[in-house]
């Protein structure tokens, strides 16, 4: 019996990020926003492109061809009750709940498409979030978990980004414990599954979507991708048969400074002694 589905969906599946590039992201106003025209600056300096490097082309599938891949490898949604949006995955553990009439979690699975586990990066971060009942969005997936324990979970990566999130994590749950004395390692083991895509436990892992939750994340997804979500968003919409429900923050309309960005470039060039300084500058 394939059990039903828990879709959770991060934006940043598609957007490809070199390790090397270092943004430290941050879920504020300006990580959301203005640093993205910084971004953009500083590595046009350094002759990297960022618009061309995390292009959606690269992305497999791309956003355009994800519902209807989806649904090849036998996702179904005509029994989806809920579509949610939201700028920062956090809302997801209040979006993902089981509703009187929904089906039991222990006949439900999570599947958990993002560059990142979401578990948790800090115990410390974690204990205060479960002690306020108030995630993040690096701890809403472990939270969901530690709620429904009947639960399981799967994990899939974009193949640009492989499993290195997953590994690096690994080392530092060894020998933790949740505040009521569980295991972190042995409740991963035991109900979550990591994969990167494609890989043939996604079809596995196929059934009725009961539930969908998309974000954004404005701090890993820049400015320029926001069109494409918007229509991500809205084939949902069609795929689901449900209006979006959006939680948290209005997603206010985001844009790239680019006359700023083109005078930090020459900026850097003057100082370097390439050119001569520009009158407006």
């Amino acid at each position: 019996m394939r059990p039903n589905v828990w879709l959770s969906i991060d934006f940043d599946f598609f957007v490809y990020e070199d390790p090397s590039w270092e943004f430290g992201h941050s879920e504020t106003q300006l990580g959301i926003d203005k640093a993205w025209t910084i971004r953009l600056a500083q590595h046009r300096t350094h002759k990297v492109d960022l618009m061309k490097e995390m292009s959606l082309r690269k992305a497999k599938p791309t956003p355009g061809a994800f519902w209807k891949t989806l649904q090849k490898l036998g996702y179904r949604f005509g029994r989806t009750k809920a579509l949610v949006v939201a700028d920062s995955h956090k809302w997801a553990y209040h979006a993902l709940k089981r509703c009187k009439g929904e089906p039991k979690t222990s006949e439900t699975r999570i599947v958990h498409f993002d560059a990142h586990h979401d578990l948790f990066y800090s115990i410390n971060g974690l204990v205060a979030s479960v002690d306020n009942d108030d995630p993040s969005c690096e701890n809403w997936h472990f939270m969901t978990l530690d709620k429904y324990p009947k639960l399981e979970s799967l994990v899939v990566y974009p193949a640009w980004k492989g499993m290195s999130d997953w590994d690096e994590s690994m080392g530092r749950f060894d020998g933790l414990a949740t505040p009521d004395g569980k295991s972190v390692l042995e409740i991963l083991a035991n109900r979550v599954t990591p994969v990167v895509w494609p890989d043939p436990r996604v079809a596995e892992a196929a059934g009725d979507v009961t539930r969908v939750f998309i974000c954004r994340s404005g701090a890993w997804v820049p400015p320029w991708h926001d069109r494409a979500f918007q229509k991500f968003c809205a084939e949902a919409e069609r795929v689901c048969g449900r209006s979006m429900i959006h939680l948290g923050p209005p997603m206010d309309k985001r844009r790239i400074d680019m006359a700023a960005v083109n005078d930090a470039v020459l900026l850097e060039m003057v100082m370097l002694g390439l050119i001569g300084a520009p009158k407006h500058l």
